[in-house]
Order: structure tokens, then sequence, then C-alpha cells
């Protein structure tokens, strides 16, 4: 049994390597996205927020600064079932913006039902773009989204969410890591290999025609951009990352922060619809793609299986050492094309402190997703330290 164990083991690890290494390779010559559109289309951008009064501000001043035209721009604030000071400052807000409402929800808090009332309340723009309430974009940023829907096949398109707060402590090092690593090898990679990148945190924009297709953001998940982006991909739309496209965005800066969001984000992966049946417009490797997504952080839990049959001597220590330093290397590409290649070995140490609370959580999470134990949202404290 523990030598069945021992092969599965070392055989997944070397499937999720060449994954790896396949992406670093793709990375390394990211294709381009970026684009301006050649009329501005009318633009929708929800905002939602729950008891965000101490950071909602910052996004709010960010929306003043758009570089985008105010008569194809329209913007929906969403209070979903604030408890604070949340619903005066949007409702201040939208006062002296004639292009800006604010849609009041009531009853059980749910971002997509939030997003979803937002969208069927608001005129039939075109696009539409979803900021989070911790999020700034940069002036030119839906401009540069916006070129990506130039091509027709395209149902939506995820900004380069930038991490704000990287050096702010331990786990923000860590959290910006992950986050390197996702958008700018993971996601470059998949623009490269037509593997369609997810939307994951915010900061996406969406062709309304393929979010109706979809029946909106799905409710009943976790993560709805997640979510979304895969029941897009699966009903034959492609997704883009657009790394000139800058938002910037507050990583979880603190233990219980990152363990809630990373229980929160592995469970979204086990909740991903299924890769449809062969058909001709979803191609073998973008149905490969959608079932590796959907095991989500299973690598964690693999590269600890290996240590600790590595550790009792049924597997030789050489396979999991190669596969962390296949991680490795992709992480310092990553520091590296985030401009942050200096500090890669404090970045390298917080991987080291952090990873294993890492690997617990999506331990746990697996676990609590196969018991059909429910996931209890907390509202996250804002780590506003923008150091990085």
């Amino acid at each position: 049994m523990l030598r069945l164990v021992a092969l599965s083991a070392a055989g997944l690890l070397g499937i999720l390597a060449a994954r790896r290494a396949l992406f670093m390779a793709a990375a390394m010559w990211p294709r381009a996205v970026d684009g301006a559109p050649d009329e501005q289309p009318a633009l929708l951008v929800v905002l939602a927020a729950r008891d965000e009064q101490g950071g909602v501000g910052r996004a709010l001043d960010a929306l003043d600064r758009i570089d985008y035209s105010r008569a194809r721009l329209h913007v929906a604030l969403v209070d979903d079932c604030s408890t604070d000071a949340t619903p005066e400052l949007l409702r201040g807000y939208a006062e002296t913006r004639p292009h800006v409402r604010v849609v009041t929800r009531h009853g059980t808090p749910n971002k997509a039902a939030s997003l979803n009332g937002a969208i069927a309340a608001s005129p039939p723009f075109e696009l539409v773009v979803v900021c989070d309430a911790d999020q700034t974009p940069a002036p030119d940023s839906f401009r540069r989204l916006a070129g990506a829907f130039k091509e027709p096949e395209v149902g939506a398109a995820a900004a380069y969410l930038r991490p704000g707060n990287a050096d702010a402590s331990m786990v923000a090092r860590y959290t910006a890591v992950e986050s390197w690593v996702h958008q700018l090898v993971t996601s470059a990679a998949k623009n490269r290999l037509g593997l369609d990148p997810p939307m994951l945190g915010g900061g996406s924009m969406y062709r309304r025609e393929a979010l109706e297709q979809i029946g909106g953001f799905p409710e009943g998940v976790y993560s709805e951009d997640l979510g979304s982006s895969l029941l897009l991909t699966r009903a034959g739309w492609r997704t883009r990352f657009v790394r000139q496209a800058v938002v910037d965005n507050l990583v979880a800066g603190g233990w219980r922060d990152y363990w809630d969001q990373h229980q929160r984000w592995t469970r979204s992966f086990y909740q991903a619809p299924a890769p449809p049946p062969s058909t001709a417009e979803l191609s073998a490797r973008r149905r490969i793609e959608l079932a590796l997504q959907r095991a989500g952080y299973l690598d964690r839990i693999v590269l600890g299986v290996a240590l600790v049959l590595a550790a009792t001597g049924r597997m030789r220590p050489s396979l999991p050492a190669g596969y962390a330093g296949v991680v490795a290397a992709e992480i310092a590409l990553a520091v590296a094309k985030a401009g942050a290649g200096r500090r890669l070995p404090r970045f390298l140490l917080a991987t080291a402190v952090v990873f294993p609370l890492d690997a617990i959580g999506a331990l746990v999470a697996a676990v609590n997703h196969v018991t059909h134990r429910p996931l209890n949202w907390r509202s996250p404290r804002r780590t506003t330290d923008r150091g990085g």
C-alpha cells in the first residue's frame, strides 16, 4: 500500500513539476494583450462593499481618477448588508456624481447576488468591470482591459492585481509571492498557451453577453470570480490576463486573514464546474487544464506526503527536493518580473516560514470540503502599510 502511495505521489509531483516548468518557459515570452479599443465601449463599473468603511474611500477616490469618458461610464455602488458606516460613505460619494448610483441589499450577504442585482438594475452596457472595495485601479486600467475585447471570442479579462503591501509583514510577503506567481507566471503563461487564465480577486472585466449566457455570477459558490471564469471557459469563451492594466491590491497581511482567505480560495477550486465532455468548441488541452485547476492546492498535500515518505525512507529525497527546486525557480522568476528581485531572499524566507501553514490549510480545506462543513465568512483586517 505504501509503495502505491509513493509511486502515486512521485508521479503527481512529476506531472506538476512539468506543468510548472512549461508555465515558466511560456511566461518568459508573454503574449501581448494590451491595446486601446478603437472606440470606448459603454462600461458599467460595479463595486460591492460590506463593512469596508476603513478602506472604501481609497477605491472611490481611484474611480474619480479613471481615464474614461463619463458619457460612456456608469458606476453602481452596492452596499452588501453592511453594519458600519459603509452605506453613508457610498451615498455621500454618489450625491455629487450623476453617473453613480447606490444599490442597497438587505438580508443575507452575498457578493455574487450583489453584482447580479446591480447589473440587472443598470443600463445594458457592453462591458462590466468588477472592483473590490480594497482596490485602487490605475487611471488607464479600464481602457487597457477594454482593449482585450477587440477579440470577439474574449468573455473576460483580468487586470494585474499589484500587491500594494508586499513588505508589510512575513505573511504579506508570502501572499505577495503567491499573487506574483499566479499572475506573472501562471496567468501570463496561460495567455501564451491559450489556456484561459481565471479571474481571481476582483479587478476583472466581463463581456455582458458572456455573463448573461452563463446566468450571471454563480451565487452558490465561495468565489464568484473564479466560478464565473471557469463557466465562461466551459461555455467556449476565452479569457485574458492584461499585465499592463494595473490595480493596486492589499494582500492578506495577518496569519488569521491568510488562513481565512486560503480556506475560501481552496474550497472555491473544489466547487469549480467539471470539464465538459469532448466537444469541437473546447480543445482537449483546455479541458485538461480545467481539470487541473479543480485540484486547487492539491500540490501542497502531495508534497507533504512526499516529504513524509522521504523522511521515513520510502521515497528518494531527491524527488520532493527536485519539486521544491522547481517551485523556488518559479518564485524567483515571478519576483524578478514584479521588479522585486533585489528582495528575493526575504521573499524566499517568507515562503519557507509560511508554507507549512499553507499546506496545513490545504489539507483542512480538503477535509472540510469532503465532509461538507460550511465556510464562515469573516471580515478581514486591512493591512494598509503599502511598503513594497
